[in-house]
């Protein structure tokens, strides 16, 4: 690695990509020459090699360094009692630590020695949790919403299946934490219709007469569940890390130069960042601990536990560990192919597949959009141009999954197309990716609803509605 000049000084040719990223910021320069003093925030010029820089000093490092990193972590997670990692590829790009340098705007969560990208196991542990309750309410079988205001003489069967497998959820996790937000377009949470069984329990109570004993258990667990302190769960989740062979030999770079267009009031600002590439394997471990053992005499064992251990026991009682073990494997392979890790799952980024998923081939990230020439230019000199619809059928071809047409898209709006060829393009979406653009019009992200506008495909769902 070279070394670089910056204004408060020179770092030096082994400095690690993680503090050249955080502290080597994209303003400065490095050029030999002097700080610009004149224009000291331009990062036009500068952030792209800047970050063209890291990517290279992050695939460098690691190439010597990687192996004997990874072997020493794996061995330390084993000695700790991790499950067999569960190997994932990434399926598009992913960004995790999207705001950990805020004087980009842009971050990565990044290794503070080695520089190589990983998932913090505090993250993989929220996304497994989240997903295992929605599951309470997405599945065959889930927590059933209550049918009438009133309470029914006898519990439910659904309900009282919900009930225990929430109960193991929380057992395993500590809590039912899910919530949805009061007027806003969040999916329901288990605990919504939770507390709404609970609610018409405590109406029950309140009335006449005597509440039938078979109410008595499920009263009690719904009181757990939905106003029960939480406690400390049995999973522990470890930073989901980048597999051995990613840095090996000639394999592609693993940090490629992505492209963000927010538009802002004085038009679009196409903001340069860092993502991992497609098709890189990770690597993520679980560790399964504390379950209820009953060693002694069970009477004896019963009495001296606390009320959680008791419950533990209840819950877990003729459940093999590897039936557990595997149940969350399980979660842990469709919490990241269903609902993605880090940021702008929405767009595609963040989601895992099995390795021996096959995907298309990548599109390059170095590939550059060519714009045509708009009416009236001479371009290349010829003298047959090509038509508006062939340019937009270039210029987004099928087959991009979101995470590719949101990137192209914002590329477009970063260049000024003539404006039969804008007109196409945004055609071409309507035509082809007919599916993603119903689910783009349902969001409310700004920068989703900013593409839309910049095509004119920004018209409500009722418009559509109407049409047909």
């Amino acid at each position: 690695m070279a070394s670089y000049t910056f204004l408060g000084g020179r770092l030096p040719a082994d400095v690690s990509p993680t503090l050249l990223f955080l502290k080597g910021q994209a303003y400065d320069s490095f050029r030999q020459e002097p700080f610009n003093t004149d224009e000291p925030f331009d990062t036009k010029s500068s952030r792209p090699s800047f970050l063209e820089t890291v990517a290279d000093e992050v695939q460098s490092v690691n190439r010597d360094h990687y192996a004997a990193r990874h072997q020493r972590f794996a061995e330390a997670c084993k000695s700790l009692g991790a499950e067999p990692p569960v190997v994932l590829k990434t399926h598009w790009r992913l960004v995790s630590g999207w705001a950990t340098n805020p004087t980009l705007e842009i971050g990565m969560t990044l290794d503070p020695l080695l520089g190589f990208p990983f998932v913090p196991g505090s993250a993989v542990k929220g996304l497994l949790h989240h997903h295992a309750e929605m599951k309470l309410v997405q599945d065959p079988g889930s927590v059933p919403k209550p049918e009438c205001d009133t309470l029914p003489e006898q519990p439910p069967e659904e309900l009282e299946k919900g009930i225990e497998r929430a109960l193991l959820i929380r057992g395993l996790f500590g809590s039912l934490s899910a919530r949805r937000e009061k007027e806003s377009d969040q999916p329901e949470a288990p605990h919504d219709r939770l507390r709404a069984w609970l609610a018409l329990a405590k109406g029950a109570k309140e009335e006449p007469g005597e509440l039938p004993t078979s109410w008595h258990q499920p009263i009690e667990d719904l009181e757990l569940l939905c106003d029960g302190p939480a406690t400390g769960g049995l999973v522990t989740c470890f930073d989901a890390v980048p597999a051995p062979n990613v840095f090996v030999g000639a394999s592609p770079r693993l940090l490629e130069m992505d492209v963000l267009t927010p538009h802002l009031e004085n038009g679009p600002r196409p903001l340069l960042f860092l993502a991992v590439r497609a098709e890189a394997p990770f690597e993520l471990r679980f560790r399964l601990d504390g379950l209820p053992t009953m060693d002694g005499d069970p009477a004896d064992e019963a009495d001296k536990a606390d009320e959680e251990e008791k419950l533990r026991r209840r819950v877990f009682c003729g459940t093999p560990r590897k039936e557990l073990v595997a149940k969350i494997h399980a979660w842990l392979k469709e919490a990241l192919e269903e609902r993605g890790s880090g940021a702008k799952t929405s767009a595609g980024y963040g989601y895992m597949v099995p390795l021996s998923q096959k995907l298309g081939p990548p599109e390059s990230s170095e590939q550059k959009v060519v714009i045509p020439p708009k009416n009236g230019d001479k371009g290349n000199g010829k003298k047959n141009l090509p038509s508006a619809k062939k340019s937009a059928a270039g210029l987004l071809p099928e087959g991009l999954d979101p995470g590719r047409l949101a990137d192209r898209l914002d590329q477009l709006i970063g260049n000024k197309l003539d404006s039969e060829t804008h007109k196409e393009v945004a055609l071409r979406v309507e035509e082809i990716y007919s599916a993603v653009l119903a689910k783009w019009r349902n969001k409310k992200k700004p920068t989703i609803i900013a593409r839309l506008q910049a095509f004119g495909l920004d018209r409500p769902a009722e418009d559509e509605e109407a049409n047909e």
